[in-house]
């Protein structure tokens, strides 16, 4: 069965977006996103931190050992992704989304390195990449880009 067809929101299409003028811009959001545009976009992925389409590679917590997620942030991703993802919700509200990291934060893995490498099987890791997604969720839920009472909402 297939549930839907759609891409991956990042940094590097919404910049080539950016150079467009925004009634080419919107000519291509509304292909891509509207229930009778070109594409029908139903369902996209949302990247935590880095994809191999950002403009470099970073992670929402590059503080090496902050195992509470003091530092964790979605400043670039407000930048970047967010309006991206708003400006596809204006077109279609019942797109579904979901997300999924590139790589854990590097200070996580061995080797330290963002395109390869293995996630360290220690349990403080394992909770702090736990955690990583709670704040990721609880960030974007903040956004108003999820509704964690009605988690089928988005």
């Amino acid at each position: 069965m297939i549930d839907g067809f759609g891409g991956c929101f990042n940094e590097l299409g919404y910049q080539a977006l950016s150079h467009l003028t925004e009634d080419e811009r919107n000519q291509i959001l509304d292909a891509l996103f509207f229930n009778n545009g070109d594409c029908r976009f139903s369902i996209c992925r949302l990247p935590i931190g880095a994809s191999d389409y950002a403009l470099e590679w970073y992670s929402l917590n590059d503080t090496p050992e902050d195992y509470d997620m003091r530092d964790f942030s979605i400043e670039r991703d407000k930048k970047y992704i967010i309006p991206y993802i708003r400006e596809a919700l204006k077109r279609n509200p019942d797109l579904k989304l979901f997300a999924s990291p590139w790589s854990p934060p590097t200070w996580m893995k061995h080797p330290k390195a963002y395109n390869y490498g293995t996630l360290r099987w220690e349990p403080k890791v394992l909770e702090a990449y736990a955690l990583y997604f709670v704040k990721f969720v609880q960030a974007y839920e903040q956004e108003g880009i999820y509704d964690s009472s009605n988690p089928c909402s988005k």
